[in-house]
């Protein structure tokens, strides 16, 4: 999970990332406003 700046918004967004533990590669990803339990159970539903 990791924040970023939207800077023509100037909010911040959340990136909550699903990777691999044996190569590394990203899965499934979520980007938004606002980081839930709902948004990581969706995440790990659709990987």
């Amino acid at each position: 999970m990791k924040y970023g700046y939207i800077e023509g918004e100037e909010r911040f967004c959340l990136v909550l990332s699903l990777i691999d533990g044996y190569d590394r590669s990203v899965i499934d990803d979520h980007i938004g406003l606002s980081g839930s339990g709902s948004d990581a159970v969706k995440t790990l539903q659709r990987a």
